[in-house]
């Protein structure tokens, strides 16, 4: 089959909510490789195996208000891939994306099916709407802080996602655990206070100053949640 230039064909294979447009997609086909040595140093023998793919995909969402529909991390799809991580983005100058990573496993053994892992749905709601809301994801900028700007606001959920073979180096069976969040917060000015969601821990509040820009302030959050039961 020959080669072609194709254009403005994303496909979506992640079955999002309808209220996510497809922006772009990026399949990788991989597998893993043993290599056996002879006793010369060279190597002698060579075998692929646990081949899958991987995707990352990038929708936009453009609803004027509400909350967004996002995925628990952890999930299968009807397609068969699981969703291994997502970030939220917010700028002022454009509509929330969303970029999601997911896998799935392509050898004769085939791969996680629906409802097959545990799942972890976040613990903030995270809004619609053109530009960053004042208050996002339950974050808030003090009364007083009227003259500091949010720049950027990122929400992201991850698993820990372990795979297992079996006697000949096909997939087996797969299990997800600790379910991660983090919040980052972009500021134009410094010295707010910024009040986050309870039993969240604050891993960065740094601050930055230029001859040719205004002075920034960056935070940082972290919080775990249990899987869905």
């Amino acid at each position: 089959m020959a080669g072609t230039v194709g254009f403005f064909n994303p496909s979506e294979q992640l079955g999002l909510d309808a209220t996510w447009e497809l922006q772009s997609e990026a399949p990788s086909s991989t597998s893993q490789r043993a290599s056996g040595l002879g006793s010369d140093g060279d190597e002698a023998a060579s075998k692929l195996y646990d081949p899958k793919t991987a995707i990352t995909c990038e929708f936009k969402c453009f609803s004027a208000s509400g909350d967004l529909t996002v995925p628990p991390a952890g999930t299968v799809t009807a397609g068969g891939f699981h969703i291994d991580s997502w970030t939220v983005t917010y700028s002022p100058t454009d509509w929330p994306s969303i970029s999601v990573t997911a896998h799935k496993h392509t050898g004769t053994t085939g791969t996680h099916g629906v409802g097959g892992c545990r799942t972890y749905t976040p613990s903030v709601g995270l809004p619609a709407g053109w530009g960053i809301p004042r208050t996002v994801a339950g974050w808030a900028l003090g009364a007083g802080d009227t003259a500091i700007g949010i720049a950027s606001a990122e929400y992201s959920i991850s698993v820990t996602h372990q795979d297992e073979l079996g006697e000949a180096g096909q997939w087996l069976a797969g299990e997800n655990r600790d379910g991660a969040e983090t919040f980052k917060l972009g500021l134009t000015g410094t010295g707010a206070t910024v009040t986050a969601p309870a039993n969240w821990d604050k891993l960065e509040d740094g601050t930055a100053k230029s001859n040719q820009a205004a002075d920034t302030q960056s935070l940082s959050w972290e919080h775990h949640v249990a899987f869905d039961v």
